[in-house]
């Protein structure tokens, strides 16, 4: 009866929240209930908060709303990020208000905000049913990061981030087979792995190779022979990395 009463007493809360959310009444009013929100799930009443937010597929658009309506890109952020919480702790959210706020970001030139957006997919990506419908390419995500990734290809950081939500759908057979289907995506990562000399650049990079061709072999071995992928692990084979990890997988393709 105590944990029905606490469910009933934090939706509540959680309810009226968004509903004064979703009125916009103001920009300070917005901030610090997105403030409260946030400082909610960080405490013991995670559990509580997380089955009231998870169950309501309205307060996912609500976040969308915020993030429209305000220029501040710290409250988009925000926003931006409570949405990725709310879909990975529950499947029966549709993830295309999130993925559409995403491509919007990565069409953008702020690049900044570019990289905030990919890390905060990279942390939703670990997540298997986001990673599916990432791979699915709902709402052009997938196309739009591989664009993106090869207009920031120079930035380690983004470069990182970037390849490492393809890396995380790579460890599925379906998953790196669709990954494959897209005949641009290999060739940027061999190209940015060429002009990249970071080590934790190069251990994603390589990884995600390796996890390709273990799980779809038949697909990714001519697409990395084509763009001389095994030529690169040649010449790399030769150096000395301080990643045992990052040598055994250059020494594996």
């Amino acid at each position: 009866n105590m944990e029905t009463s606490s469910q009933s007493y934090v939706g509540k809360i959680i309810d009226t929240i968004f509903v004064v959310l979703k009125r916009q009444i103001s920009y300070e009013v917005t901030v610090y209930l997105i403030q409260i929100l946030k400082s909610y799930t960080e405490y013991s009443l995670n559990e509580l908060i997380w089955y009231s937010l998870k169950n309501n597929p309205e307060y996912l658009s609500t976040l969308g709303i915020v993030y429209n309506s305000f220029e501040n890109n710290q409250l988009k952020l925000d926003s931006l990020i409570m949405m990725a919480d709310i879909l990975k702790h529950s499947s029966q959210n549709n993830p295309d208000p999130f993925f559409k706020i995403i491509v919007c970001i990565l069409g953008q030139s702020d690049y900044e905000l570019c990289l905030c957006a990919v890390s905060t997919l990279k942390e939703a990506l670990i997540t298997k049913w986001l990673r599916i419908k990432f791979v699915e390419n709902s709402c052009g995500i997938l196309s739009s990061l591989i664009s993106t990734l090869e207009k920031h290809a120079s930035k380690s950081q983004f470069s990182y981030f970037g390849v490492f939500c393809f890396w995380l759908a790579s460890f599925d057979d379906i998953l790196a087979n669709n990954l494959c289907q897209n005949f641009m995506f290999i060739p940027l990562t061999v190209a940015i792995c060429r002009s990249s000399g970071k080590e934790k650049v190069l251990r994603v990079y390589v990884g995600l190779w390796k996890n390709l061709l273990i799980h779809s072999k038949t697909k990714a071995m001519p697409l990395l022979i084509g763009c001389k992928a095994v030529d690169f692990c040649i010449n790399a084979s030769k150096k000395r990395f301080t990643d045992p990890d990052l040598s055994e997988d250059i020494a594996f393709i």
